[in-house]
């Protein structure tokens, strides 16, 4: 099932309106230590880059969003009450999935772990799965759908079912991928089977 970004707007609109609904519950209870169980942040396409030595051009032009991203990190940490879960839709590294971006990208998270907060990835476009999943072993888990990035994330009254819409480039790590997204048969099947069994609502969610 292949998804362009014009078809990803009625998706995104859904999002910001959980992401609103989410503000909505800083008063339930439930939380502990400051933290809300029902408040969740939505993050996408942070892009952290490493310094590339033999490209001296590409580093100044691009390495601007890494303090960027230090800097949602900051706000997150000063929300009050905390958040308790960060969700990130993907494009965790600039352009071609290299590992050292996302070494360059996990003090940001583990920061956010430090504190208390569930953090749950996904990929996207400019993502690779091999050295993003080397890196975020530990934060990834256990995806349902072998070969694929996929978790439900409790968001307090609700889940939500993370996809994997990258559609990979076979050569890997530094290689293009394609900008329009994909959701193979083993994740459809996936979805299907999990809503269908819900006990409660849920939401769906994607890079694309």
């Amino acid at each position: 099932m292949k998804n362009n970004r014009r078809e990803f707007i009625g998706g995104l609109l859904a999002t910001a309106g959980v992401a609103s609904i989410a503000q909505g519950c800083r008063s339930f209870p439930g939380g502990t230590e400051g933290v809300d169980r029902n408040l969740t942040v939505f993050l996408s396409d942070i892009h952290v880059a490493h310094e590339n030595p033999r490209n001296r051009k590409e580093t100044l032009q691009f390495v601007y969003q890494n303090p960027y991203f230090e800097r949602t990190v900051d706000q997150v940490l000063a929300m009050r009450p905390r958040p308790a879960r960060v969700v990130i839709f993907g494009d965790i590294a600039l352009w071609h999935g290299w590992d050292r971006d996302y070494e360059m990208s996990r003090p940001g998270i583990d920061r956010l772990r430090a504190a208390g907060i569930d953090v749950t990835l996904t990929t996207g476009n400019h993502d690779h799965r091999a050295p993003m999943l080397k890196c975020y072993a530990d934060v990834v888990g256990k995806s349902p759908v072998p070969g694929r990035i996929v978790s439900t994330v409790n968001l307090g009254d609700a889940d939500l079912f993370l996809l994997d819409s990258l559609d990979e480039n076979p050569k890997g790590e530094g290689s293009k991928n394609g900008v329009a997204g994909v959701l193979d048969k083993a994740q459809q099947e996936w979805l299907m089977d999990v809503g269908r069994s819900a006990k409660r609502p849920f939401l769906v969610g994607a890079h694309h």
